[in-house]
């Protein structure tokens, strides 16, 4: 009996200001219609943020440095037999994802990331999103706090 070996890819979630890009899978066996981060697979002995950096600029020609790149987890989604390395980038102003791809997904859509969490997202991301979204809120909270400090005694 074969055993079906594990595939090893990135998914990276681009983000603006407090809001994600997400696109929806479509001519798609696995997780059809399902919402999506960029991903895609491995190469080789490839590093998974060299692959994040290749597939960034692949999907969405966004050309990105690796040092832009916050690794959050991994996730593993026993369906299909894949492990991803998840990576988000905060994207500048002028920078804006294109689809390159329409055979597999729609174009890119900026969701704010408390409205992404009630998306039907495929495997993990729910919970990547509102982890982002809580980290978010606490870095906000301590930049107030920070701000309203006078340093006065």
């Amino acid at each position: 009996m074969a055993t079906e070996h594990t595939r090893y890819g990135v998914a990276v979630g681009l983000i603006k200001d407090k809001a994600i890009y997400l696109s929806r899978r479509v001519e798609t066996p696995m997780f059809p219609k399902k919402w999506q981060f960029v991903n895609g697979w491995l190469w080789g002995s490839e590093q998974s943020q060299d692959a994040a950096v290749r597939i960034v600029e692949t999907q969405t020609g966004i050309k990105i440095e690796k040092d832009r790149l916050y690794y959050i987890n991994a996730l593993t989604i026993t369906e299909s037999n894949e492990f991803y390395y998840m990576y988000l980038v905060h994207l500048e102003d002028t920078e804006t994802p294109a689809n390159t791809d329409r055979k597999y997904r729609s174009d890119w859509k900026l969701f704010p990331l408390e409205a992404a969490t009630i998306l039907d997202l495929v495997p993990g991301l729910r919970t990547v999103i509102r982890k982002t979204r809580i980290s978010m809120v606490r870095v906000e909270a301590e930049k107030v706090k920070t701000e309203n400090y006078s340093g006065s005694y």
